[in-house]
């Protein structure tokens, strides 16, 4: 198949073979912080400390929705090709 440069790059992103525990631990670092913060909001019965917590958690959802869509279009543009390639038929002896 005849993939560009940025498709062979994502391809090869994909198929890394990544612990999962590396996606994890970012994860778990990243909202350790915001939970804690609603824990506390809970505790005390503080609207700011969970309205800020709220407001976190919402943020990272949305910078993680944007950052999987970055992706998108090449992904798309990789579906296309193999499906085009698998539905061409195959010539030969």
């Amino acid at each position: 198949m005849d993939f560009t440069p940025d498709e062979r790059s994502l391809i090869s992103y994909f198929a890394q073979n990544e612990s999962p525990l590396h996606r994890w631990g970012f994860y778990f670092a990243a909202l350790t912080p915001i939970f804690a913060f609603a824990g506390y909001g809970l505790l005390r019965r503080d609207l700011l400390a969970l309205g800020m917590a709220f407001f976190a958690l919402f943020g990272f959802l949305l910078w993680h929705v944007s950052a999987s869509r970055r992706y998108a279009p090449l992904l798309n543009s990789i579906c296309r090709k193999i499906e085009h390639a698998q539905s061409v038929p195959v010539t030969g002896a």
